[in-house]
């Protein structure tokens, strides 16, 4: 059984992980912005054939003005 100093490790492990994803979801100018969007697109890209990924990939080009 984990130690409760152990557990306090853990956890702040996890908060400094959730801290730095909370962070990069709030872009600090345009160009973060427009970064991580092609990201989230190019993930998107990347999985298996689906009616939802295709409505997703049609809003973000129909978003950023691409035929």
């Amino acid at each position: 059984m984990p130690t409760i100093t152990e557990l306090e490790a853990r956890l702040n492990a996890q908060r400094d992980v959730l801290k730095g994803l909370l962070q990069s979801l709030r872009p600090t100018s345009t160009t973060d912005a427009i970064s991580a969007s092609a990201a989230t697109i190019n993930l998107v890209r990347k999985q298996p054939p689906s009616p939802e990924k295709d409505a997703y990939l049609a809003e973000a080009k129909a978003l950023r003005g691409i035929e």
